[in-house]
């Protein structure tokens, strides 16, 4: 037994049959006439023996061109969704699921051992190939040093240096080498001393307060618990004003470090570029103001200005290309003048060479002289250097003495406490003040902001009141216009046919102002073609088309200046020969030398 149909088609709301079918609807699969595959409708299909009536609404013909473009109308029909799925997720279903995960899970967890294994390989690897990299680095070390002094050897006797001169070089090295050592010694065992002089005053700073423990001891329980307190909130205070300091230093290092940033970010040379960019701007604006006035200009006065603008620009260009002309011979003579010194200095370079050794002799004979020469006076400033630091540890010792006197004259530990324990609760008293003075200018000063607020505030009622009872009269008095309906009725007629009367006017107006264009429409025809057929704005217009083929012309002349002018530039070809010649002079000078050298070094019997 098939179910009623309850919302067939036949079965329609009265007043809805006649409505055309909204573009969203879809039809049904029994409408189509074949089975449907996906959910079934209540009563929308219409099975085998159960064809339900057709409504009026249904039967009405449609036209497609008629249709209205909503949804489907711009993008066609849409096709029916899936199905729903799987309908029954019995366990077989679920067990399929569990198994998928349980594969995804175990391949996860052999890829994460594969790479625990490679990693342990890696690092393993990793710190073998550190250790090889480490005497790899010590033996390249060691044959860097040693490549060096072969070097050096290759470079003496590449430039024929005398045997004796490395000896006596390596001689001075080694007396300057142990002259280091001896400093380093000496300083050693300064620090030593030093080090010893720390721990005995670190000794006896630790028997000073062995003999304060020893005073404190003997004190009274209460006294000494008290003190015991003390010394405690002391550390607290001392610990928490060293992390107050540390916070402190951060904060001024983050300062230090905001300030840099603030300094690295270039906003001076972004200030220049923008300045730069502002001077280019206004001589734009310069430029173009001067153009705008020559367009509105007379002709005749245009053109004087504009020649004259040119011969100015030719008067510019004459004496730019006189200085540089003398630039360029300025810079020529230098140039050969350098080229001279450097001459001169090479000759005498080559000249002196034989004379380095002499010199070098003669130097440290007059170094010696001045040692023996000044070796008294070296000697009485190093005494009274030692006289003076004599002094200085007497004085230190008085120093100490008299402090070790001023100790027994100092007050005792209970009343130096006492003493500090009063500075301590004064200064909270002080602090305490301050705070209460300062929120009692606060309250203070709210108190006088809201007494100022409530002194204005009836001033403000009073205004509102005087408004809200004008706004009531006249809204009263807007009313009772609104009660005469008669009246109205005639303000309306008489400012209709006002309106009525100015836009017949304003028509008038237009037809008039309309003929007024035409007629100078017609004028200014009439001017125009008397002008075009005037022999003066002919030969105006001749003129301005000569002045910019003239100025062409300037521009061609002006390139083809500037081309030659490169072409002819022999400067970069002088430079070049010169720098030729000058490397082919060094060149033979040392040639010659190292012939003279070779010729000594044989002579010598090497």
């Amino acid at each position: 037994m098939s179910r009623p149909m309850s919302r067939g088609p036949g079965m329609m709301v009265p007043g809805t049959a006649q409505r055309v079918p909204g573009t969203g609807m879809r039809t049904a699969a029994g409408q189509r006439g074949m089975l449907g595959t996906a959910r079934l409708r209540t009563g929308m299909a219409a099975g085998p023996g159960n064809v339900a009536a057709v409504g009026v609404g249904m039967q009405t013909a449609v036209n497609v061109s008629d249709r209205p473009v909503t949804q489907q109308g711009m993008s066609g029909m849409k096709t029916a969704g899936q199905g729903p799925g799987r309908q029954v997720q019995d366990p077989s279903y679920y067990i399929g699921v569990l198994r998928a995960k349980l594969t995804e899970i175990a391949t996860e967890i052999s890829k994460l051992k594969r790479e625990i294994n490679q990693h342990q390989t890696d690092s393993a690897q990793y710190s073998g190939l550190e250790r090889k990299y480490e005497e790899l680095l010590k033996e390249v070390r060691n044959l860097e040093g040693t490549l060096a002094d072969y070097n050096l050897a290759m470079d003496k006797v590449r430039m024929h240096t005398d045997p004796t001169e490395v000896e006596a070089y390596q001689k001075q090295l080694a007396a300057k080498n142990r002259r280091d050592a001896q400093e380093v010694d000496q300083v050693f065992l300064r620090k030593q001393g030093r080090d010893r002089a720390t721990r005995e005053a670190e000794e006896e700073v630790e028997r000073i307060h062995r003999a304060n423990e020893q005073k404190l001891n003997r004190l009274e329980p209460a006294k000494l618990s008290q003190y015991k307190a003390l010394l405690d909130r002391s550390h607290q205070l001392q610990a928490r004003a060293h992390e107050q300091q540390e916070a402190l230093d951060q904060a001024l290092g983050r300062a230090a470090e905001a300030e840099a940033e603030l300094r690295e970010r270039g906003h001076n040379d972004r200030y220049k570029d923008l300045q730069r960019r502002l001077d280019r701007l206004r001589r734009d604006r310069q430029g173009l103001l001067e153009e705008q006035e020559l367009a509105a200009m007379d002709p005749r006065e245009a053109n004087k200005k504009v020649l004259a603008r040119v011969k100015e620009d030719n008067r510019r260009a004459a004496e730019l290309d006189q200085k540089a002309r003398a630039l360029r011979e300025e810079i020529g003579r230098l140039r050969r003048q350098l080229g001279d010194l450097s001459a001169d200095l090479t000759a005498k370079e080559g000249a002196d060479s034989a004379k380095t050794k002499y010199e070098r002799l003669s130097q440290r004979d007059q170094e010696m002289t001045q040692f023996i020469a000044k070796f008294d006076e070296t000697k009485a400033q190093i005494v009274g250097g030692i006289q003076n630091t004599q002094d200085t540890i007497v004085g230190l010792l008085e120093h100490i003495s008299r402090g070790l006197g001023a100790e027994s004259n100092m007050p005792s530990a209970d009343k130096l406490d006492e003493m500090k324990d009063e500075a301590r609760f004064k200064e909270k008293q002080l602090e305490t003040s301050q705070m209460t003075m300062a929120r009692l200018r606060q309250e203070k000063e709210k108190r006088l902001q809201e007494m100022e607020k409530i002194n204005t505030l009836d001033d403000k009622i009073a205004e509102e009141l005087r408004g809200l009872n004008d706004q009531m009269g006249s809204m009263r008095r807007e009313m009772g216009a609104f009660e005469d309906l008669d009246g109205l009725r005639a303000q309306a007629e008489k400012t209709k046919k006002y309106l009525h009367e100015m836009m017949e006017k304003y028509q008038t107006r237009q037809d008039n102002v309309k003929q007024q264009v035409a007629q100078l429409s017609a004028q200014y025809e009439q001017v125009k073609n008397d002008l075009s057929n005037n022999k003066t704005h002919e030969t105006l217009e001749a003129l301005e088309k000569k002045i910019a083929a003239q100025a062409n012309s300037i521009f061609s002349l002006q390139e083809y200046i500037e081309t030659k002018g490169r072409e002819t530039d022999f400067e970069s070809l002088k430079d070049d020969c010169l720098r030729i010649t000058e490397s082919l002079n060094q060149i033979t000078i040392k040639m010659e030398q190292n012939a003279e050298s070779g010729a000594k070094y044989s002579a010598s019997g090497y």
